[in-house]
């Protein structure tokens, strides 16, 4: 996962020599003393599986908060504590036989000010679940001075060979392996 570094102006902040610039068009929440997460890129890479007519056009990821505070928007359009969450749209990007793999990204604006579920779908079919939290630096859920807010992400495949877009044959070569996904946000 890739996020910006800096202060809440937006200055240049220096994080393992790197010289990272956050800037956000959006004014930070006023209820929370959280700031907003924007995520900006969304993508998903599934390899290591047979590409036929089978495999979707796009993915639906579906967003829902996990604490009642926590706030979400989906291009401008936030989601409220009551609903089952928000969802946006990953288009294929590449879908390639020859390697064996797709390419699903979204360039929706996507911002939370907490920890959000993030379940992944093909029509109907799950097939990533996941989580995007937010914690301190030193490792509570609850804030308090001198602590860093930080971000992490863990996604756990749901999908199974045979079923959905996999019901052709996965990759048979020397070494038998089962698809692959990787999930970055930027």
């Amino acid at each position: 996962m890739e996020g910006g570094y800096g202060t809440p102006n937006g200055e240049a902040a220096d994080h393992n020599g790197l010289k990272l610039i956050r800037y956000s068009a959006y004014q930070t929440c006023t209820k929370l003393s959280s700031a907003w997460f924007d995520l900006r890129v969304f993508y998903v890479r599934i390899s290591n599986f047979q590409v036929n007519d089978l495999t979707p056009e796009s993915l639906t990821p579906n967003h829902t908060p996990l604490d009642p505070e926590t706030l979400l928007e989906v291009n401008a359009t936030r989601s409220s504590i009551y609903s089952d969450g928000v969802s946006c749209l990953l288009r294929g990007d590449r879908i390639d036989k020859k390697s064996e793999e797709a390419t699903f990204v979204s360039t929706d604006a996507i911002r939370l000010t907490g920890s959000v579920k993030i379940e992944f779908f093909d029509r109907d079919d799950r097939i990533l679940l996941g989580a995007l939290d937010m914690y301190f630096s030193n490792g509570s859920t609850g804030e308090s001075k001198g602590n860093t807010k930080r971000w992490s992400m863990k996604c756990q495949s749901k999908m199974a060979v045979g079923n959905g877009f996999l019901k052709g044959e996965h990759n048979m070569g020397l070494e038998s392996r089962p698809p692959t996904t990787e999930v970055h946000v930027t």
